[in-house]
């Protein structure tokens, strides 16, 4: 997909050109600065999977924002399973077959991500976008700079 309208061709190299099946990032800027466009594009150019998390004040909450991301990425790791049950993982099972690489290349857009905090919810982030997941790219933005 080419590069058109507000979205600036260096921001979409910064991301599209890191080496291998993990990349990471985040996006700062003001409300109102392009920054959910920029992340539709580069999920709209990714060759795989794409998850889109929007941030909402209760995902500050450990529980609540684990239980969206087994949602999310249950899917990834567990396949196809009876009624739903891929979004019945655990946070100890999801962070372990996201750990063992068990999925194909995917990205996890989170956008919103101030409206975590600064407390543990940015962690859980933090432990995604490293190289505990090697095989979930992790793009987020962000009003305010991550702790």
């Amino acid at each position: 997909m080419p590069v058109r309208g507000l979205v600036r061709r260096r921001l979409v190299d910064a991301f599209t050109e890191l080496p291998g099946p993990k990349r990471a990032g985040v996006v700062v800027a003001p409300a109102g600065h392009g920054k959910t466009t920029l992340l539709s594009h580069l999920a709209a150019t990714f060759e795989g999977p794409v998850r889109w998390l929007t941030c909402e004040r209760r995902d500050a909450v450990p529980a609540v924002l684990l239980a969206r991301l087994g949602a999310l990425l249950g899917d990834l790791v567990a396949g196809d399973t009876a009624a739903g049950g891929a979004g019945r993982l655990g946070p100890d099972e999801l962070f372990a077959a996201l750990e063992e690489g068990r999925h194909q290349p995917a990205l996890l857009i989170v956008d919103d991500a101030y409206l975590l905090g600064d407390g543990p919810s940015v962690e859980v982030i933090g432990r995604l976008m490293s190289h505990s997941a090697p095989r979930l790219s992790v793009l987020s933005a962000s009003r305010e700079a991550l702790p």
